[in-house]
């Protein structure tokens, strides 16, 4: 039940008076001219704590101005909202039980111009959870609370004021707190958003939970590890391979995946450990050690090869899903392109379109990639030539054009505007049709010049400009 509303009117007193009254100094120095104005707040006599209630106020509304609630000691206030918001206003209560008031506050000089007694009672807040629990677990948990903005459900150490975890309370009743991953003595809280105030706590013990793992353990350095595992299967959690004392990971695969699960074995060989991982401040429940070996790959190629043409390579390696052969300058950590091993051996590997000294690779692509063989290639210069049969050409009229080239797939004759980028073009014509093969000069009249290009990245190895002039 709303009690009913107190209201107190002040009347102006002279400055003096007011300033003793709010425990400010009573010197006759720097007095400031008294206000003469009437003021009055009206609010519920009691109410439950950090809820907002409506007060009703009278009074001079100047900048500043606001309604306050105080202890009745105390010059200060917990909680305001300036006049300027209208009346009624929303005041926010403290979040601690007892005696305060409710205040209109004159900004100019914090002079009090009415007050009203005001009773804040506890609130009603309980949670309840089934213990001992799991380490890590999300259990449903229920409460009874005021429900306030920014209200939540904490687990807590037991004696600090902070929190291992929070679910807010706006999830509803019952929700899911996570626990803690380290087991021990807890306690659950519901805490008022407000100064961070518990208003409810239950004791909670925390049980340690375990994990087991099952692995080969000594495995090829890029392989699939087959592993099987048993453990809590949270959410977030993983099987992970790190070096020893090392906190992170190389490779990792979630728990999700079930069991067995694969998780991929480290490129660089050496001494590694498999573990059971609960996501929550990585928490380790199971490791074992893991030793991977190098693995190696070999390559057969020619020596010399022309730029641009498509070269056989022969190769052996672990054949990862994921591996390839590339071709790339010896000291370019990339490539100039690559094939899949997956397409078998020998493969056809592109060579790039410019002469001089290239490597060809084997490439372990798993974890990262590492080269595991290497193959000097070098690339000698390529000609090409391409001419029409007139300086001139009719628009849309038909005429010859020869070429000289590598013919390499896909290679092809192209007519562009002059100075167009090397990728643009008007029409073109593949070299598979030969030499000479015949073009249609295009509609529009201008200069074009003709192209000799590869096909595999637009490369113009030859050119000849020509002209197209309207018919006669």
């Amino acid at each position: 039940m709303r009690a009913a509303p107190l209201v107190l009117i002040l009347a102006a007193l002279p400055q003096t008076a007011l300033a003793q009254e709010a425990g400010a100094p009573s010197s006759d120095a720097g007095q400031a001219q008294a206000i003469a104005a009437d003021a009055s707040v009206t609010g519920p006599s009691e109410a439950p704590a950090g809820a907002t209630v409506e007060v009703d106020w009278t009074g001079p509304d100047a900048d500043g101005d606001y309604i306050a609630v105080s202890r009745p000691d105390h010059a200060g206030y917990v909680n305001y909202t300036h006049t300027r918001a209208g009346t009624p206003v929303a005041l926010v209560l403290p979040p601690t039980p007892g005696d305060y008031e409710i205040r209109y506050v004159r900004s100019a000089d914090s002079e009090v111009l009415a007050r009203a007694p005001l009773a804040v009672r506890p609130v009603e807040a309980d949670v309840e959870i089934d213990s001992p629990v799991d380490a890590g677990d999300s259990p449903m948990i229920a409460w009874i609370g005021p429900d306030y903005e920014g209200d939540y459900i904490a687990i807590s150490e037991v004696g600090s004021d902070g929190y291992v975890n929070t679910t807010p309370t706006r999830e509803g009743s019952p929700l899911r707190v996570r626990m803690p991953a380290e087991p021990g003595d807890y306690e659950l809280r519901y805490v008022m958003a407000q100064d961070a105030t518990v208003v409810a706590r239950k004791s909670v013990e925390v049980l340690a939970v375990t994990a087991q793992l099952w692995a080969e353990p000594r495995v090829a350095a890029g392989s699939p590890v087959k592993v099987d595992w048993d453990g809590p299967d949270y959410r977030g959690d993983y099987v992970v391979i790190g070096r020893p004392g090392d906190g992170g990971f190389v490779s990792r695969t979630p728990t999700r995946a079930g069991a067995p699960l694969t998780v991929t074995a480290p490129l660089e060989e050496g001494d590694y450990e498999l573990r059971y991982v609960i996501d929550q401040d990585s928490t380790v429940l199971a490791a074992q050690p893991l030793r991977v070996d190098e693995v190696s790959a070999s390559l057969e190629a020619a020596e010399t090869a022309p730029a641009g043409a498509p070269v056989v390579v022969s190769w052996e390696g672990p054949a990862y899903e994921r591996d390839f052969v590339s071709v790339a300058r010896p000291e370019d950590p990339g490539y100039a392109g690559f094939r899949y091993v997956r397409d078998g051996s020998p493969l056809i590997l592109d060579m790039p379109p410019n002469p001089g000294p290239w490597e060809i690779r084997y490439v372990a692509a798993g974890v990262g990639e590492q080269v595991l063989a290497r193959r000097p290639i070098e690339l000698t210069a390529i000609e090409a030539s391409v001419t029409a049969g007139a300086e001139e050409v009719a628009a849309g009229a038909p005429f010859a054009v020869s070429w000289t080239g590598p013919d390499y797939r896909r290679d092809y004759i192209a007519i562009a505007e002059a100075g167009a980028p090397d990728a643009e073009s008007v029409s073109f014509a593949h070299t598979s049709q030969d030499s000479p093969l015949v073009m249609r000069a295009p509609e529009t009249v201008g200069d074009y010049e003709l192209r000799y290009q590869l096909g595999r990245d637009d490369t113009v190895l030859a050119r000849t400009p020509f002209t197209v002039v309207a018919p006669e």
